[in-house]
Protein backbone atom coordinates (compact mmCIF):
# COMPACT_ATOMS: atom_id res chain seq x y z
CA UNK A 1 0.00 0.00 0.00
CA UNK A 2 1.76 2.91 -1.32
CA UNK A 3 1.17 6.54 -1.58
CA UNK A 4 0.65 8.27 -5.19
CA UNK A 5 3.90 9.97 -5.60
CA UNK A 6 7.24 8.68 -3.67
CA UNK A 7 8.37 10.25 -0.77
CA UNK A 8 10.10 14.23 -1.96
CA UNK A 9 12.82 16.57 0.60
CA UNK A 10 11.10 19.60 1.32
CA UNK A 11 12.51 22.87 -0.28
CA UNK A 12 14.47 23.60 3.14
CA UNK A 13 16.17 20.44 2.97
CA UNK A 14 18.22 21.69 -0.22
CA UNK A 15 19.32 25.30 2.05
CA UNK A 16 20.90 23.33 5.06
CA UNK A 17 22.38 20.33 5.36
CA UNK A 18 20.42 17.29 7.30
CA UNK A 19 22.95 15.63 8.45
CA UNK A 20 26.16 17.85 8.71
CA UNK A 21 23.71 20.16 10.67
CA UNK A 22 21.33 20.53 13.99
CA UNK A 23 18.47 20.29 11.44
CA UNK A 24 15.88 17.89 10.67
CA UNK A 25 15.13 15.84 7.27
CA UNK A 26 11.80 16.76 6.08
CA UNK A 27 9.64 15.26 3.59
CA UNK A 28 6.18 14.80 2.34
CA UNK A 29 4.38 12.56 -0.35
CA UNK A 30 0.27 11.83 -0.31
CA UNK A 31 -2.70 9.95 -1.60
CA UNK A 32 -5.31 11.77 -3.98
CA UNK A 33 -8.59 11.43 -4.07
CA UNK A 34 -12.04 13.47 -5.36
CA UNK A 35 -12.30 15.34 -1.27
CA UNK A 36 -8.46 16.40 -1.50
CA UNK A 37 -5.17 15.15 -0.42
CA UNK A 38 -4.09 13.09 2.18
CA UNK A 39 -0.46 14.35 3.17
CA UNK A 40 1.98 12.19 4.41
CA UNK A 41 4.70 14.36 6.05
CA UNK A 42 7.56 12.93 7.69
CA UNK A 43 10.20 13.84 9.67
CA UNK A 44 13.59 12.78 10.61
CA UNK A 45 16.56 13.11 12.69
CA UNK A 46 19.69 12.22 10.85
CA UNK A 47 22.07 14.68 11.69
CA UNK A 48 25.77 13.40 12.52
CA UNK A 49 26.17 15.49 15.68
CA UNK A 50 23.83 12.85 17.33
CA UNK A 51 21.42 15.56 19.55
CA UNK A 52 17.56 15.92 19.97
CA UNK A 53 15.91 18.34 17.58
CA UNK A 54 12.87 20.64 18.04
CA UNK A 55 11.03 20.28 14.50
CA UNK A 56 8.48 23.32 13.92
CA UNK A 57 7.30 23.68 10.37
CA UNK A 58 4.39 25.63 8.44
CA UNK A 59 1.74 22.38 7.58
CA UNK A 60 1.82 24.44 4.23
CA UNK A 61 5.22 23.66 3.63
CA UNK A 62 4.47 20.12 4.00
CA UNK A 63 1.86 20.82 0.48
CA UNK A 64 -0.85 20.76 2.80
CA UNK A 65 -3.91 22.70 0.20
CA UNK A 66 -5.91 25.64 1.35
CA UNK A 67 -8.89 24.13 3.25
CA UNK A 68 -12.17 26.37 4.25
CA UNK A 69 -12.85 24.09 6.88
CA UNK A 70 -9.53 22.99 8.36
CA UNK A 71 -7.51 19.95 8.89
CA UNK A 72 -7.27 16.64 10.82
CA UNK A 73 -3.73 15.66 11.82
CA UNK A 74 -3.31 12.13 12.86
CA UNK A 75 0.50 11.57 14.64
CA UNK A 76 0.90 8.20 12.96
CA UNK A 77 3.70 7.24 15.89
CA UNK A 78 1.50 8.52 19.11
CA UNK A 79 -1.72 7.46 17.70
CA UNK A 80 -3.11 10.49 18.57
CA UNK A 81 -5.81 13.32 16.62
CA UNK A 82 -6.40 16.90 16.46
CA UNK A 83 -8.29 19.21 14.63
CA UNK A 84 -6.31 22.30 13.38
CA UNK A 85 -6.01 24.82 10.16
CA UNK A 86 -3.44 25.45 7.06
CA UNK A 87 -1.91 27.65 9.34
CA UNK A 88 -0.91 26.13 11.84
CA UNK A 89 2.36 24.42 12.86
CA UNK A 90 3.96 21.01 13.00
CA UNK A 91 5.96 20.60 16.05
CA UNK A 92 7.81 17.75 17.45
CA UNK A 93 10.93 16.67 19.50
CA UNK A 94 13.51 14.19 17.67
CA UNK A 95 16.18 12.42 19.41
CA UNK A 96 18.78 10.95 17.73
CA UNK A 97 17.31 8.67 14.43
CA UNK A 98 14.36 8.93 15.86
CA UNK A 99 11.46 10.05 13.23
CA UNK A 100 7.85 11.20 13.49
CA UNK A 101 4.90 10.71 10.66
CA UNK A 102 1.69 13.35 10.47
CA UNK A 103 -1.43 12.58 8.15
CA UNK A 104 -2.50 15.53 7.34
CA UNK A 105 -6.41 15.34 6.08
CA UNK A 106 -8.72 18.32 4.87
CA UNK A 107 -11.74 18.43 6.92
CA UNK A 108 -15.37 18.51 4.78
CA UNK A 109 -18.29 21.08 5.31
CA UNK A 110 -20.00 18.59 7.87
CA UNK A 111 -16.64 18.50 9.72
CA UNK A 112 -15.38 14.83 8.75
CA UNK A 113 -12.28 13.67 7.54
CA UNK A 114 -10.98 9.75 7.11
CA UNK A 115 -7.44 9.20 7.52
CA UNK A 116 -7.82 5.51 7.27
CA UNK A 117 -5.72 1.86 7.73
CA UNK A 118 -3.43 3.30 10.97
CA UNK A 119 -1.65 0.05 10.41
CA UNK A 120 -0.62 1.55 7.19
CA UNK A 121 2.57 4.05 6.03
CA UNK A 122 0.16 5.58 3.56
CA UNK A 123 -3.17 5.37 5.80
CA UNK A 124 -5.58 6.07 2.12
CA UNK A 125 -3.38 4.42 0.05
CA UNK A 126 -5.19 3.06 -3.18
CA UNK A 127 -5.01 -0.38 -2.34
CA UNK A 128 -6.80 -0.09 0.94
CA UNK A 129 -8.83 3.00 0.66
CA UNK A 130 -10.66 4.47 -3.12
CA UNK A 131 -12.45 7.50 -4.14
CA UNK A 132 -12.89 9.15 -0.80
CA UNK A 133 -15.53 12.33 -1.89
CA UNK A 134 -18.30 14.90 -0.33
CA UNK A 135 -21.82 13.67 -0.37
CA UNK A 136 -24.71 15.78 1.07
CA UNK A 137 -25.07 13.89 4.18
CA UNK A 138 -21.57 12.95 4.88
CA UNK A 139 -18.37 11.22 3.29
CA UNK A 140 -18.06 7.75 0.97
CA UNK A 141 -15.49 5.96 0.08
CA UNK A 142 -14.06 1.53 -0.65
CA UNK A 143 -12.43 0.23 1.28
CA UNK A 144 -10.22 -2.91 -0.20
CA UNK A 145 -8.25 -5.55 0.44
CA UNK A 146 -7.70 -9.59 0.72
CA UNK A 147 -11.20 -11.26 0.45
CA UNK A 148 -13.43 -11.20 3.86
CA UNK A 149 -10.97 -9.09 5.79
CA UNK A 150 -11.54 -7.33 9.46
CA UNK A 151 -10.04 -3.44 8.12
CA UNK A 152 -9.36 -1.52 11.42
CA UNK A 153 -10.22 2.57 9.74
CA UNK A 154 -10.08 5.99 11.85
CA UNK A 155 -11.21 8.95 10.88
CA UNK A 156 -12.28 12.56 12.51
CA UNK A 157 -16.19 13.22 13.25
CA UNK A 158 -16.70 16.71 14.71
CA UNK A 159 -19.91 15.46 16.49
CA UNK A 160 -20.97 11.42 16.35
CA UNK A 161 -22.20 10.00 13.43
CA UNK A 162 -25.89 10.00 12.41
CA UNK A 163 -25.64 6.12 11.14
CA UNK A 164 -22.42 4.63 9.51
CA UNK A 165 -23.83 2.13 6.56
CA UNK A 166 -21.93 -0.39 4.33
CA UNK A 167 -22.85 -1.51 1.06
CA UNK A 168 -21.66 -4.38 -1.27
CA UNK A 169 -23.93 -6.31 -4.02
CA UNK A 170 -27.21 -7.54 -2.67
CA UNK A 171 -26.19 -6.68 1.10
CA UNK A 172 -26.27 -3.27 3.00
CA UNK A 173 -26.41 -2.69 6.46
CA UNK A 174 -26.24 -0.02 8.99
CA UNK A 175 -23.65 -0.53 11.61
CA UNK A 176 -23.88 -0.56 15.42
CA UNK A 177 -22.24 1.93 17.37
CA UNK A 178 -20.24 -0.83 19.16
CA UNK A 179 -16.67 -0.19 21.68
CA UNK A 180 -14.23 -0.76 18.72
CA UNK A 181 -10.82 -0.25 20.47
CA UNK A 182 -8.45 1.78 18.69
CA UNK A 183 -5.07 -0.37 18.70
CA UNK A 184 -5.27 -3.88 18.01
CA UNK A 185 -7.29 -5.56 15.24
CA UNK A 186 -9.68 -7.22 17.48
CA UNK A 187 -13.14 -6.85 19.12
CA UNK A 188 -16.48 -6.92 17.13
CA UNK A 189 -17.07 -8.00 13.83
CA UNK A 190 -17.93 -4.45 12.95
CA UNK A 191 -19.75 -1.27 14.33
CA UNK A 192 -17.93 2.04 15.03
CA UNK A 193 -16.82 4.23 18.00
CA UNK A 194 -16.60 7.89 18.59
CA UNK A 195 -14.56 9.72 21.35
CA UNK A 196 -16.47 12.89 21.60
CA UNK A 197 -13.55 14.40 23.63
CA UNK A 198 -10.98 14.15 20.40
CA UNK A 199 -13.71 13.58 17.52
CA UNK A 200 -11.39 10.31 17.01
CA UNK A 201 -13.71 8.02 15.16
CA UNK A 202 -12.86 4.19 15.30
CA UNK A 203 -14.37 1.96 12.44
CA UNK A 204 -14.21 -1.75 11.87
CA UNK A 205 -15.43 -3.28 8.62
CA UNK A 206 -15.69 -6.74 6.82
CA UNK A 207 -15.00 -6.39 3.52
CA UNK A 208 -16.70 -8.95 0.95
CA UNK A 209 -15.91 -11.87 -0.77
CA UNK A 210 -14.19 -10.28 -3.41
CA UNK A 211 -12.38 -7.53 -1.20
CA UNK A 212 -14.37 -4.44 -1.49
CA UNK A 213 -16.48 -2.70 0.63
CA UNK A 214 -18.37 0.70 0.18
CA UNK A 215 -18.38 2.59 3.04
CA UNK A 216 -21.06 5.74 4.24
CA UNK A 217 -20.64 7.84 6.97
CA UNK A 218 -23.27 10.38 7.74
CA UNK A 219 -22.75 13.70 9.37
CA UNK A 220 -24.01 13.76 13.01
Amino acid sequence: MKPDVPLAALDRCFRANAFLEAVPLLGECYSAHPIGRVVYAVAMNASRLKQPLEVEVPLAEFGVGASHHGVAVWDWRARTLRRTTVSDTLRCRLDWQEFAMHVVVPLTSRGLALIGDPARWATAGDRRIAGIRETRDGIVFEALGPSEERVLLVAYAERAPRAVRTWTPGRARTLRADDVPPGPRSGPDEGWHHDAATGLLTLAVRLDDIGRLRVMLDAG
